[in-house]
């Protein structure tokens, strides 16, 4: 239609006219583009605040599990320290069910890290951190990848120390029935058929050796690294949650 009429003003030579047509034209091309820059932008700012939302609840839950973790291993720490005290002087006085409390906490427990990854992984999968429009929350999330790594890494030394050394020493030196029972760190009662051994789970020559002051020190130096590894993930996940608030604010999307 708009052709036939710029043809015609052609033909008449009314140039005038032909002028106003290919404005009308120009113009008509230009919002176009405009309105589909305008809904590609939408989509993008659209896609990357749902990223967003995915991440907060991921770094929610997962602060609240670290967090609770981190009291556990200084719980644990505590257990060590009273362990070697105990182990260093002779004329240490402490009761059977405190041996057995400090023993499931010192050598027996064992923390793992449970965070939420289901927003991360999210993140991947749409193509990676390039959804994200802010170069410094790129890098910090990269960040905290990088150390969520590392405190993986400082876990499975955690582990293998445990499995390779604590557990045969728990098993050929310790009642484990009182471990079981025990209620420094672990849930007392969750098998109600064990029985509590008479005295504590170790023997008094087992309690001053060597060897448990060893393995005590070996759990203490891994879980010291733990801990510190696990404050910087927490850190780290509090920077980040103050940078998606920020871009949240650019996007004019709410936050949580």
């Amino acid at each position: 239609m708009l052709f036939r009429r710029v043809l015609k003003h052609v033909n008449d030579q009314n140039w005038t006219a032909v002028f106003i047509d290919l404005v009308i034209v120009v113009i008509g091309v230009f919002m176009g583009i405009q309105v589909a820059n305008w809904n590609e932008a939408r989509l993008l700012r659209d896609t990357e605040a749902g990223h967003l939302r995915a991440l907060e609840n991921d770094i929610a839950l997962s602060t609240e599990s670290l967090e609770s973790m981190l009291v556990e291993l200084n719980k644990q720490q505590s257990a060590r320290q009273r362990l070697y005290e105990i182990n260093r002087d002779p004329d240490a006085a402490a009761s059977p069910k405190e041996i057995d409390d400090l023993l499931q906490g010192a050598l027996f427990n064992i923390q793992r890290i449970r965070v939420n990854q289901a927003g991360f992984d999210g993140l991947k999968g749409a193509g990676g951190y390039s959804v994200i429009g802010e170069p410094e929350l790129i890098a910090e999330l990269q960040a905290l990848d990088a150390l969520l790594t590392s405190a993986v890494s400082r876990q499975e030394e955690d582990f293998q120390i445990t499995f390779l050394y604590t557990d045969p020493f728990l098993i050929e030196e310790a009642n484990v029935d009182n471990l079981l029972m025990s209620g420094y760190v672990g849930q007392p009662g969750h098998m109600p058929w064990i029985e509590r051994v008479e005295g504590a789970g170790v023997s008094n020559d087992v309690l001053r050796s060597r060897k448990l002051k060893n393995l005590v020190l070996y759990r203490a130096e891994i879980a010291d690294g733990r801990i510190r590894s696990t404050q910087g993930l927490l850190e780290q996940y509090e920077k980040v949650q103050a940078l998606i608030d920020v871009r949240q604010q650019t996007l004019g999307v709410p936050s949580k």
